[in-house]
């Protein structure tokens, strides 16, 4: 990564699935990493995505038959568009599922729904869920053959690495790292606009340093975690 680049950590993050993931696997991530875009890029190469999205998108009913005289102007893509927050008011056709969710048997309401989202011409399936205590939720899925209580039950895999990262926060706290350089002015908070050309060569390389002292930093953390976890089930 150069100093110039201006890519964003969802555009590294699709880089590495695209690497390392074979074509035909899942990727499960969160609604924060969910957009059209990285859908495209995960298309081409053959990627199944299943991600929560925020509480209001919208989506898109396929486009009806056109009539056979057609009208000026440029022909339509999209159908009609979709509030899908909407359809959490339509509560007969929800399901009521009991399923295996974060180590515990969990009642909710389900409802399955295939529309379009990031491309015209193929659909993604949303499955819109209700907790027990009332929370919604909506769920996208590029693979459309996948039940709602399977697209449910991926989607609460994620927690798994959320307890780890809070262990490694909490317990271990493999995150608190605080290198200083003296050689640097300090500043009022982490800048913005850091060209690291500019510095002398000296103050480049103990930054190269200090970056690479923080990720062995936060690495042996996980390294110890892991040792604490293999203790655990003994």
């Amino acid at each position: 990564m150069t100093e110039d680049d201006e890519t964003t950590i969802v555009d590294r993050m699709s880089t590495l699935c695209v690497e390392l993931i074979h074509a035909g696997g899942y990727i499960i991530l969160d609604a924060s990493k969910a957009s059209k875009q990285l859908i495209e890029e995960f298309r081409k190469h053959k990627l199944q995505l299943i991600t929560r999205v925020r509480i209001n998108p919208l989506g898109k009913y396929p486009l009806p038959i056109p009539p056979l005289k057609r009208s000026r102007g440029r022909p339509r893509i999209w159908g009609e568009s979709v509030k899908l927050r909407n359809f959490f008011n339509e509560k007969d056709c929800f399901t009521t599922e009991t399923l295996l969710l974060y180590g515990k048997m969990v009642t909710l309401r389900d409802r399955a729904i295939d529309l379009h989202w990031d491309c015209p011409v193929r659909k993604v399936r949303f499955v819109l869920a209700v907790w027990p205590e009332g929370k919604q939720i909506i769920l996208l899925s590029t693979d459309v053959t996948l039940s709602a209580v399977e697209i449910v039950t991926a989607d609460s895999w994620r927690f798994k690495i959320e307890v780890t990262f809070r262990n490694l926060i909490q317990l271990l706290s493999g995150f608190s790292y605080r290198f200083w350089m003296k050689d640097m002015a300090p500043t009022k908070g982490w800048p913005k606009d850091l060209i690291l050309s500019q510095y002398s060569h000296k103050q480049q390389q103990q930054v190269k340093r200090k970056v690479e002292a923080m990720e062995r930093f936060v690495l042996i953390n996980a390294m110890a975690l892991a040792v604490l976890q293999l203790l655990s089930l003994d």
